[in-house]
Parts: C-alpha cells; sequence; structure tokens
C-alpha cells in the first residue's frame, strides 16, 4: 500500500540509486527499497576512523609493491574521505549480493587507485584485495589476498586472523567464548557451495563456531539489510497512520513550535548521510515523531 511518505521515500532513493549508476531490478516498492538497503548495507559511511593493521599486513603490501596504495587507503580512512571507490561497482547491482560481508561482517577493497576514465566513480578492479572489517567508529586491515585463489572470499583464515590480532573483536564473532564443534564442519568448498545455495550455517574455525553476521536469505539478500528495510517501512507507516489519526494535535503542536498558524500539514522527505528526515513544509521545521509504542489502527502491509 503506498501512502505520501512512502512515494516520496522511493523518488528519494530513485535520485540516490541513480548517483550510483543503480538500477531496481523492477518499479515495486519491494524492487526500489531492496535496491536502496542492498547499497545502504555494503556502502562504507564517510566518517573519521581509526585504522588498526593485523601484524605483518603492511610487510605483505610492501612486498607486493602494494605499499602506495595500502598506505593510501589507510589514510583515506583516517581522514574521513570517501573510501567506497575502491570496492567493487559489481557489489553494488540489485542483483549482486556480497555473502562474505552479510555472513563475516567483512568488506573487500580493490587496492587499486586507477580508473577506466577519469569520470568514473569506481576505481578499476585489481589482481589483489584488502580485507577490513568496518564499524561506525573503527576499522580493522585482516588481510590481503589475490582475486583469483580458490574459494577467496570463504577464507577461514580471515576470522582466524582476527582472533589472533584483537581478542575484543574475536568475541564479538564468536556464538560464545566456550570451545564447541558445529555439524557439519564446513571447509572452504563447503562454505562456498551453501552460500551459493542460500543457507544460514555456522562457521568452525578451529575449536571455535563463528556467527558474526545474520547471513543472507535463500535469494542472497542480507537479513540485516531486509530487516532495516522493513523497520523503515513500518516506520513511515507508523508516522503517516498517526499523522491522519492526530492530525489537529499536530497541527497545534507545529503551529505553536515555528509561530505559524497552520490549517493543513504537508511533510515531505529529506536526505543527509544516509539517513532520512520528515520536513513539514508549511512551517519550514523538520519533525522528529517520538511514537513510543503507538501502533496504527490502519493494517500495516510491510514490503518484505
Amino acid at each position: 500500500m503506498d501512502f505520501p511518505l512512502l512515494i516520496d521515500a522511493k523518488n528519494l532513493i530513485l535520485k540516490i540509486l541513480k548517483q550510483y549508476d543503480i538500477k531496481p531490478k523492477g518499479n515495486t516498492t519491494q524492487d526500489i527499497l531492496r535496491s536502496y538497503f542492498n547499497l545502504k548495507h555494503k556502502i562504507i559511511k564517510s566518517t573519521p576512523r581509526p585504522v588498526y593493521i593485523s601484524n605483518g599486513l603492511r610487510l605483505k603490501a610492501k612486498s607486493l609493491n602494494l605499499d602506495s596504495v595500502f598506505t593510501s587507503i589507510e589514510k583515506k580512512f583516517i581522514s574521513g574521505e570517501d573510501i567506497n571507490p575502491f570496492l567493487s561497482k559489481r557489489a553494488f547491482l540489485s542483483e549482486r549480493h556480497d555473502s562474505l560481508l552479510n555472513d563475516w561482517q567483512i568488506h573487500h577493497l580493490h587496492l587499486n587507485e586507477s580508473k577506466m576514465k577519469a569520470t568514473d566513480y569506481f576505481n578499476t578492479r585489481s589482481e589483489w584485495l584488502l580485507f577490513v572489517h568496518v564499524t561506525a567508529n573503527t576499522v580493522y586491515f585482516i588481510d590481503i589476498r589475490h582475486h583469483n585463489e580458490n574459494f577467496v572470499f570463504a577464507q577461514r583464515d580471515l576470522l582466524r586472523i582476527i582472533r589472533d590480532n584483537w581478542p575484543d573483536l574475536n568475541k564479538q564473532f564468536l556464538i560464545n567464548d566456550q570451545e564447541m564443534d558445529v555439524y557439519p564442519k564446513l571447509d572452504e568448498e563447503g562454505i562456498t557451495t551453501l552460500r551459493k545455495k542460500g543457507y544460514t550455517f555456522f562457521t568452525q574455525v578451529d575449536n571455535h563456531a563463528y556467527f558474526p553476521g545474520l547471513s543472507s536469505t535463500v535469494s542472497g539478500f542480507s537479513i540485516l539489510a531486509g530487516l532495516h528495510m522493513n523497520e523503515f517501512y513500518r516506520e513511515l507507516f507508523r508516522i503517516h497512520c498517526y499523522v491522519i489519526e492526530h492530525e489537529a494535535e499536530v497541527i497545534d503542536q507545529l503551529s505553536k513550535n515555528s509561530g505559524v498558524k497552520l490549517s493543513s500539514l504537508n511533510f515531505n522527505l529529506a536526505f543527509k548521510d544516509w539517513t532520512f528526515y520528515v520536513f513539514e513544509v508549511n512551517s519550514k521545521q523538520f519533525v522528529n515523531f517520538d511514537l513510543g509504542d503507538y501502533n496504527p489502527h490502519a493494517k500495516n502491509e510491510v514490503a518484505e
């Protein structure tokens, strides 16, 4: 069910996707929202972050003659510059899903600063990949591996490096601190095969079991991205219904806030730094709807 805020959101999202040369698979609400939340899940937000580098990795980059681009990426993370041109352009296609990111919360960056054309946003793909774990405030450089390595995106050594370098981070990746076995015990080929089939599973690394991400749906779409998509839809729907059910109250409150006597409401959405904001046009003010436990009386048809 489309409603004004949702229509506004879809129009904004289409503009955002166009900036990255991304076309949704179709024109339905689900297609458009999935494309946006697939992008948002993969994109690395530009904000200054300290960089932690695993033991020996800087020397490895130097031995591969990659120290210049390695250092460049490090500096960009520290200064908060846009790092996304180092990601794969193909990864942002609506039908492409990143199982390594979905399962283990690990991005891979192409170690190349050149572009096919000067106007291109994404850098050219490279033979060597830098594997990183990015949080809201920190980035961890894990390893450099060759793109053509067998099962390169399922290498459990990436999790071993996290374990051996950052024990506190490793605890967040473990199911629990106790030694345990999981079945089936999958090697890199088995992990790759089950990912392609859309299975969700634990990863055995030596004597511990890992499950850092929420994995993927059968289609490959990130479960975490899907949860964020549905929550976004529900929140817009709650605001839409609340305004209808409490219109007089909302008009009165916004009139007091703005000093302008309102006779009607006109809401639309604004977008900045991967966040949507609700803006009331007539009173020219952003509105933060703190709805608490409010539940709409109307049926909420969540886009799934």
